[in-house]
C-alpha cells in the first residue's frame, strides 16, 4: 500500500489545500472545521506520507497527482493580533454616495410576510523578489466604531509606506440576482455560492441559482424538489443540506433534501423529528445543528443534531427559551445565536452554544452581550473573531471583548431576510432580502481581510 492510499478523503482534501499555500485558518474556513482540527489532520498526514514540513507535503501532493503544477512558493502570513484600544471613538462619517451613513438604532421595519411569530518581516529569496504580505483584519481596520485608521499627511507616501484600505474599498457590489429574493437558503462550496428556494415576487419558489466567485455571474441549476421558504442551508463535505421550510400552501415541511453540486442533483434524507421553518442551522465538525424555529403555531426551543454518515437526527439540550427567525453564525466551533422572536416579540438576547459541553456540568449554553436593538429575520456570518449581523442595517460582534458595534454598510436600513455567508475566512457575501419596497436583488462582497503587497529589492 502506497503512502497516498493511506490518506482519508478529508486528509487528501486538506493536503490539496496545503499545496495551494493555504494557511490553517483558511483551510478551516473552507472546510467548516476548526484550526485545531486542521493541525491534528496535518500531523496525521505528515506521519502517513513521511514528511516533516508543509513544503515537503506540497511536493508530495504534486508528485502523486493530488494537485496540478508546482506547490505554492510562499504562504501568506496570518493576520496579526491587533490590540483593542481602550478608547472607542465613533466611526467617522462616510463619504456619500458609496456608503450611506447608518442611523443609530433604526426602528425595525418588519416586511409584509405570511403570518407567523414575530499583520512579519520581509522574507527574501536568492531567486525571486520577496513579497511582504501584511494581512489586516478588515473589520477592525476602519469599518467598526472601535478602531480608526490614521492616514499619511502627504498625498504621495514615501517608499515603503503601507496605506490601509478605506472603508469604501471594503464593499463591492456584485452582479445582482436575476430577481428579488428573500427567505432563501445560502451555501458555499468550492468558490461557488448556491441560492436555494425562498420567495420570489411573494411566491414560494423551488429555483436554485449558482454564483461563481472566480468568474462572477449567476446560472440556473436544478430546482429543489420541494418549494419552500424561511429556510437555511449548511454544507458538510461535498453536500448541501436544506431541512424543512414553509411550503406554498402555508404548511411547514419536515423533509430534509440534500443537494450535490458536483452532479446538480437532489436526494431525500431522514425527515426532521418534527416540521420546522424559520430555524437557525449551522455545521460543526461534520454535523448539522438546528435551533428553534416554528411549527407554524409558535416559536420552539428544541435543538437537533443531524449525523450525515448515519442519516439520523438526535435531540440535544434545548435553548434556554424558544425563538424563531434568529440570526446565527459559527466561529471556532462555537455557535452564536442572536435576535429572533418569541411569543412576546423581537429579541435582543444573544446566546453561545458549545456542542462539546453537551452533557457536561453547566451545559452548553451561555449568555452574551445583547444586541443594540431587537432584531428579527437577521442574517449571520463570522470571520476572524467577528460575528456579523445583517438586518435593519448592520452590526458586528467582537467575540474577544463581548461587544456589539455598528457596521457601516451600503444596505437599506429596512433590509431583512437577506442571507450572509463567509468564504475563505476573508470575503463576506450579502445577498437578497426584502426592504420596504419588496424583495431585492442586491449582492455585495465585503472584504473582512485585506492583503497589502510590497515589492522588496533582493539586496536590501
Amino acid at each position: 500500500m502506497t503512502p497516498e492510499t493511506l490518506l482519508s478523503e478529508r486528509e487528501r482534501e486538506i493536503l490539496r489545500l496545503v499545496a495551494t499555500g493555504a494557511t490553517n485558518n483558511q483551510i478551516a474556513a473552507q472546510l467548516d472545521i476548526s484550526a485545531n482540527t486542521v493541525k491534528v489532520h496535518l500531523r496525521n498526514i505528515f506521519g502517513k506520507i513521511g514528511v516533516a514540513s508543509r513544503t515537503e507535503a506540497s511536493v508530495f501532493a504534486m508528485r502523486t497527482g493530488l494537485i496540478d503544477g508546482p506547490p505554492a512558493a510562499q504562504q501568506t502570513a496570518p493576520p496579526p493580533d491587533l490590540p483593542v484600544p481602550a478608547a472607542q471613538p465613533a466611526a467617522p462619517p462616510l463619504d456619500p454616495p458609496v456608503l450611506a451613513a447608518q442611523p443609530a438604532a433604526p426602528p425595525l421595519d418588519l416586511p409584509r410576510r405570511d403570518p407567523r411569530p414575530h499583520d512579519a518581516p520581509v522574507r527574501r529569496s536568492p531567486q525571486l523578489l520577496a513579497i511582504l504580505a501584511l494581512l489586516v483584519l478588515g473589520a477592525l481596520g476602519g469599518a467598526l466604531a472601535w478602531q480608526t485608521v490614521a492616514r499619511p499627511a502627504t498625498p504621495t507616501p514615501e517608499a515603503g509606506t503601507v496605506l490601509l484600505p478605506s472603508v469604501k474599498q471594503r464593499w463591492r457590489p456584485l452582479p445582482p440576482l436575476p430577481a428579488g429574493r428573500a427567505a432563501f437558503a445560502l451555501a458555499a462550496a468550492n468558490e461557488q455560492l448556491y441560492v436555494i428556494g425562498g420567495t420570489i415576487g411573494g411566491k414560494v419558489s423551488a429555483s436554485v441559482l449558482g454564483y461563481d466567485t472566480l468568474a462572477p455571474g449567476w446560472r440556473t441549476l436544478r430546482d429543489k424538489p420541494t418549494a419552500v421558504a424561511d429556510i437555511q442551508a449548511a454544507r458538510v463535505g461535498d453536500k448541501i443540506f436544506v431541512p424543512g421550510g414553509r411550503r406554498a400552501d402555508g404548511q411547514i415541511s419536515d423533509r430534509l433534501e440534500v443537494y450535490d453540486p458536483a452532479t446538480d442533483t437532489w436526494e431525500a434524507r431522514a425527515s426532521l423529528p418534527a416540521a420546522r421553518s424559520g430555524y437557525a442551522l449551522l455545521a460543526v465538525e461534520g454535523k448539522l445543528y438546528l435551533f428553534g424555529g416554528t411549527d407554524s403555531s409558535a416559536p420552539q426551543d428544541q435543538v437537533w443534531r443531524y449525523d450525515p454518515d448515519g442519516d439520523v437526527w438526535n435531540v440535544l439540550s434545548p435553548m434556554p427559551a424558544a425563538r424563531a427567525f434568529a440570526g446565527a453564525a459559527v466561529e471556532d466551533e462555537q455557535i452564536y445565536l442572536f435576535g429572533g422572536v418569541d411569543t412576546d416579540g423581537p429579541l435582543t438576547s444573544v446566546l453561545r452554544y458549545n456542542a462539546a459541553a453537551e452533557g457536561q456540568p453547566g451545559g452548553p449554553w451561555s449568555a452574551l452581550a445583547a444586541l443594540p436593538a431587537p432584531g428579527i429575520y437577521l442574517a449571520g456570518a463570522a470571520a476572524n473573531g467577528l460575528v456579523f449581523a445583517i438586518g435593519g442595517g448592520g452590526t458586528v460582534y467582537n467575540i474577544t471583548i463581548d461587544q456589539w458595534q455598528p457596521l457601516r454598510t451600503p444596505l437599506d436600513a429596512s433590509l431583512t431576510d437577506a442571507r450572509v455567508i463567509t468564504l475563505n475566512g476573508r470575503e463576506v457575501y450579502i445577498i437578497g432580502g426584502r426592504n420596504t419596497g419588496g424583495e431585492v436583488r442586491d449582492t455585495y462582497e465585503y472584504q473582512a481581510i485585506f492583503s497589502v503587497f510590497l515589492p522588496a529589492s533582493e539586496g536590501e
